[in-house]
């Protein structure tokens, strides 16, 4: 059996969120797969679209747009 995907902190936190945070594409390609909630919030309300920034290497990349799509359907 795998991790959870879903897994939080006590921040509220995923590994998708942190795939995000970091830019790390191939991770945010494959929790997504594994069914990461991409709606999941942190404790401030945040998504893990959120926290993509726009000078990350995952800004507008396909798996930017995978999580856009999962996040906002």
């Amino acid at each position: 059996a795998g991790a959870d995907p879903n897994a939080r902190t006590e921040l509220g936190w995923t590994l998708l969120h942190g795939a995000a945070t970091f830019g790390q594409l191939e991770a945010i390609t494959v929790l997504l797969d594994a069914g990461a909630d991409a709606k999941a919030r942190t404790i401030d309300g945040e998504l893990p679209i959120d926290l993509v920034e726009e000078t990350s290497p995952a800004y507008k990349s396909e798996a930017y747009l995978q999580l856009h799509k999962a996040s906002y359907g």
